[in-house]
Protein backbone atom coordinates (compact mmCIF):
# COMPACT_ATOMS: atom_id res chain seq x y z
CA UNK A 1 0.00 0.00 0.00
CA UNK A 2 1.68 3.00 -1.14
CA UNK A 3 2.43 5.83 1.61
CA UNK A 4 0.08 8.89 1.36
CA UNK A 5 3.15 11.38 0.98
CA UNK A 6 3.72 9.57 -2.78
CA UNK A 7 0.20 10.41 -3.98
CA UNK A 8 0.69 13.51 -6.70
CA UNK A 9 -2.26 15.97 -7.13
CA UNK A 10 -2.64 18.10 -9.93
CA UNK A 11 -2.33 21.22 -10.07
CA UNK A 12 -5.90 21.71 -9.51
CA UNK A 13 -6.41 19.62 -6.32
CA UNK A 14 -3.77 21.23 -5.11
CA UNK A 15 -4.49 24.78 -5.63
CA UNK A 16 -8.17 23.95 -4.88
CA UNK A 17 -7.11 22.64 -1.60
CA UNK A 18 -5.39 26.32 -0.81
CA UNK A 19 -8.20 28.56 -2.04
CA UNK A 20 -10.28 27.81 0.96
CA UNK A 21 -8.41 29.55 3.46
CA UNK A 22 -8.72 33.03 1.06
CA UNK A 23 -12.95 32.42 0.60
CA UNK A 24 -12.62 31.71 4.44
CA UNK A 25 -10.91 34.71 5.48
CA UNK A 26 -12.88 37.00 2.53
CA UNK A 27 -15.74 35.65 3.71
CA UNK A 28 -15.57 36.70 7.17
CA UNK A 29 -14.56 39.81 6.34
CA UNK A 30 -17.08 40.40 4.30
CA UNK A 31 -19.48 39.41 6.94
CA UNK A 32 -17.97 42.16 9.34
CA UNK A 33 -18.58 44.79 6.55
CA UNK A 34 -22.02 43.36 6.33
CA UNK A 35 -22.67 43.98 9.85
CA UNK A 36 -21.20 47.57 9.66
CA UNK A 37 -23.61 48.52 7.31
CA UNK A 38 -26.74 47.23 8.69
CA UNK A 39 -25.40 49.38 11.88
CA UNK A 40 -25.25 52.14 9.87
CA UNK A 41 -28.75 51.25 8.51
CA UNK A 42 -30.13 51.36 11.97
CA UNK A 43 -29.21 55.02 12.00
CA UNK A 44 -30.81 55.90 8.79
CA UNK A 45 -33.94 54.23 9.86
CA UNK A 46 -33.94 56.67 13.03
CA UNK A 47 -34.00 59.62 10.71
CA UNK A 48 -36.41 58.23 8.95
CA UNK A 49 -38.34 57.79 11.61
CA UNK A 50 -38.28 61.37 12.85
CA UNK A 51 -39.29 62.25 9.83
CA UNK A 52 -42.20 60.55 9.60
CA UNK A 53 -43.66 60.98 12.92
CA UNK A 54 -43.22 64.98 12.33
CA UNK A 55 -45.72 63.83 9.97
CA UNK A 56 -44.91 66.68 7.16
CA UNK A 57 -42.07 65.28 5.34
CA UNK A 58 -41.16 67.34 2.14
CA UNK A 59 -40.10 65.29 -1.31
CA UNK A 60 -36.29 67.41 -0.88
CA UNK A 61 -36.30 65.64 2.24
CA UNK A 62 -36.66 61.92 1.61
CA UNK A 63 -34.70 62.25 -1.48
CA UNK A 64 -31.61 63.19 0.71
CA UNK A 65 -32.13 60.38 2.57
CA UNK A 66 -32.74 57.86 0.01
CA UNK A 67 -30.62 58.50 -2.78
CA UNK A 68 -27.90 60.90 -1.33
CA UNK A 69 -27.63 59.08 1.95
CA UNK A 70 -28.72 55.36 1.75
CA UNK A 71 -27.18 54.92 -2.50
CA UNK A 72 -24.39 56.70 -1.16
CA UNK A 73 -23.90 54.33 1.93
CA UNK A 74 -24.39 51.13 -0.22
CA UNK A 75 -21.70 52.04 -2.57
CA UNK A 76 -19.09 53.12 0.03
CA UNK A 77 -19.99 50.09 2.16
CA UNK A 78 -19.17 47.93 -1.67
CA UNK A 79 -15.86 49.69 -1.03
CA UNK A 80 -14.84 47.65 1.87
CA UNK A 81 -15.35 44.30 0.61
CA UNK A 82 -13.72 41.75 -0.91
CA UNK A 83 -13.30 41.46 -4.46
CA UNK A 84 -15.79 38.46 -4.80
CA UNK A 85 -18.41 40.42 -2.00
CA UNK A 86 -18.10 43.34 -4.34
CA UNK A 87 -18.91 41.06 -7.00
CA UNK A 88 -21.79 39.14 -5.54
CA UNK A 89 -22.69 42.76 -4.51
CA UNK A 90 -23.10 43.74 -7.72
CA UNK A 91 -24.87 40.61 -9.28
CA UNK A 92 -27.81 40.91 -6.63
CA UNK A 93 -28.08 44.39 -6.63
CA UNK A 94 -26.33 46.64 -9.59
CA UNK A 95 -24.63 50.08 -9.02
CA UNK A 96 -26.62 51.59 -11.46
CA UNK A 97 -29.75 49.82 -10.76
CA UNK A 98 -29.81 51.88 -6.74
CA UNK A 99 -33.64 52.80 -6.68
CA UNK A 100 -34.70 56.67 -6.91
CA UNK A 101 -37.01 58.00 -4.58
CA UNK A 102 -39.61 58.46 -7.59
CA UNK A 103 -38.89 54.38 -8.22
CA UNK A 104 -39.57 53.53 -4.82
CA UNK A 105 -42.51 55.59 -4.21
CA UNK A 106 -44.16 53.67 -7.57
CA UNK A 107 -43.30 50.66 -5.78
CA UNK A 108 -44.38 51.51 -2.00
CA UNK A 109 -47.64 54.10 -3.02
CA UNK A 110 -46.01 57.02 -0.60
CA UNK A 111 -43.01 58.95 0.66
CA UNK A 112 -43.96 57.83 4.26
CA UNK A 113 -43.76 53.52 3.18
CA UNK A 114 -40.53 54.57 1.48
CA UNK A 115 -39.41 56.44 5.00
CA UNK A 116 -40.58 53.14 7.05
CA UNK A 117 -38.16 50.82 4.99
CA UNK A 118 -35.10 52.71 4.13
CA UNK A 119 -32.73 51.82 6.68
CA UNK A 120 -34.10 48.32 6.45
CA UNK A 121 -31.30 45.66 4.57
CA UNK A 122 -32.38 42.61 3.40
CA UNK A 123 -31.74 39.82 6.19
CA UNK A 124 -28.81 37.38 6.83
CA UNK A 125 -29.35 33.77 5.25
CA UNK A 126 -28.77 31.15 8.63
CA UNK A 127 -25.66 30.47 7.10
CA UNK A 128 -23.70 33.70 7.13
CA UNK A 129 -25.77 34.78 10.56
CA UNK A 130 -23.15 34.89 13.67
CA UNK A 131 -23.84 32.44 16.06
CA UNK A 132 -25.51 35.25 18.68
CA UNK A 133 -28.30 35.47 16.04
CA UNK A 134 -29.27 31.68 15.98
CA UNK A 135 -30.33 32.10 19.43
CA UNK A 136 -32.20 34.36 19.47
CA UNK A 137 -33.92 32.73 16.14
CA UNK A 138 -34.95 29.18 17.66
Amino acid sequence: MPDQDEYLYSPAVSQGGATTFGVASNVTWDSFVRQSYQEATTILQRQADVLVKRGNVTVSEARVLVESQRNALVVAMRQRLSRFGRLYSEILKPTEKLPTLEQLIAKKGSVEAVLTSVGKAARWSTASRPPSAWAAQA
